[in-house]
């Protein structure tokens, strides 16, 4: 992979479990009340697509928001939109969708983004997150998956340079 190796941080199966718990939280606290989930590009795809597959509240809206802030395996600390959403949030119940809170910075930009859209609601529901990493103070409402080391991973949506997207578990970069 690239010269570099990796190893298992989280199975697939593993990953499902927790994916189906931050489904049933979304349902309890939201019940059946209509739901627009916003897939953040490309990394959260994999994970968006099965936390919609675990909802029992199958009343929901999709849509999609891309940005840029990393080049390679560093973040540039810019975080840009390459897509913005096309849907009107206004009184609606939003759940952004992300791969990684990392720094902190793109979550952070994201959630101040649509807060401007006046939802009724606002949620980030992340897969992963790097506790040890974060640049910025995160006082957002956020449902985290799993909280990880400082260090690079792929696979599960996750990417190296475009690739390794399709793994079905998450990797580590070893020391």
């Amino acid at each position: 992979m690239n010269d570099k190796d990796f190893k298992i941080l989280f199975s697939q199966e593993k990953i499902e479990k927790r994916i189906k718990i931050l489904a049933q939280e979304i349902d309890e606290k939201y019940g059946d009340q209509p739901l627009t989930f916003i897939c953040v590009l490309k990394g959260a795809v994999v994970f968006y697509v099965k936390l919609l597959e675990y909802l029992k509240n199958k009343n929901v809206e999709l849509d999609f928001v891309q940005v840029k802030s990393y080049e390679g395996t560093e973040t540039t600390g810019q975080v840009k939109f390459v897509k913005d959403t096309s849907l009107d949030l206004e009184n609606k119940i939003v759940i952004l969708v992300e791969d990684i809170i990392d720094t902190g910075i793109t979550a952070k930009f994201l959630y101040e983004h649509f807060l401007t859209k006046k939802p009724k609601d606002l949620l980030m529901c992340s897969l992963l997150q790097k506790p040890d990493k974060l640049q910025v103070d995160l006082k957002l409402p956020t449902l985290i998956g799993f909280n990880i080391p400082n260090k690079f991973i792929i696979g599960f949506g996750l990417d190296l340079d475009e690739r390794y997207r399709n793994l079905n578990d998450i990797l580590v970069l070893k020391d």
